[in-house]
Order: C-alpha cells, then sequence, then structure tokens
C-alpha cells in the first residue's frame, strides 16, 4: 500500500488524487512510496488535518432541482482538525487562546 492509498482510505471521501498529493507532499511524504507503519502515521494524520480545510470549503451536497447546496459544519470539521494537531503537539493557530490577567491591581 502507498502512502496514497493510505490518505484515501483514512479520508473516506472523493477527492481528486491531485490533492491528496499535495496533501501529502505538505507533510513531507511521497505519495509513491510504501506505506510503512508506525513511521508514516503521524505524516498521513497531519495530511488528513490539512485536507479539513478543502473538505469544509466544498458543498457537502449539491441538488439541481431548485438548486440546493449544502455546507459542511466547520465547527465539527476543526474540532477535528483541533484533535489530530492536539495528538502531536503542532500548534494550532485557529484554537481560542485563554485569557490571561498579569499585572493586576487590588482597586
Amino acid at each position: 500500500m502507498t502512502n496514497l492509498q493510505a490518505l484515501q482510505a483514512k479520508i473516506n471521501r472523493p477527492l481528486p488524487a491531485l490533492t491528496l498529493e499535495l496533501a501529502l507532499l505538505e507533510a513531507s511524504l511521497d505519495s509513491a512510496a510504501d506505506y510503512a507503519v508506525p513511521d508514516n502515521v503521524k505524516p498521513v494524520d497531519i495530511a488528513i488535518a490539512g485536507l479539513i480545510y478543502t473538505i469544509a470549503l466544498a458543498p457537502k451536497s449539491v441538488k439541481e432541482l431548485d438548486y440546493q447546496v449544502t455546507e459542511h459544519d466547520m465547527n465539527d470539521l476543526l474540532k477535528l482538525r483541533s484533535i489530530i494537531l492536539i495528538r502531536y503537539g503542532l500548534p494550532d493557530e485557529l484554537a481560542e487562546k485563554e485569557s490571561t490577567v498579569t499585572g493586576a491591581s487590588p482597586w
């Protein structure tokens, strides 16, 4: 099994091969190389986190009669992305920052 096939199996969505190859390239993986456990698990998961933006921006479904487009729930997809990034100790630039108070006076 190649890295591309592993990513296709894990993402379980019909995405163009070029999109998947780009996600693997951005995760520093060769799409044609053999998928090796445990070495390639983290990079493939990181590629999935990158693909969440692609999935979120694509319509969930399109109906032609009376033209209806259904969008994905962005919050659910971003939570999934955050879980993947936290698992590998990577920064999540979209995470809400906790407020901290410094230098507060008693008055």
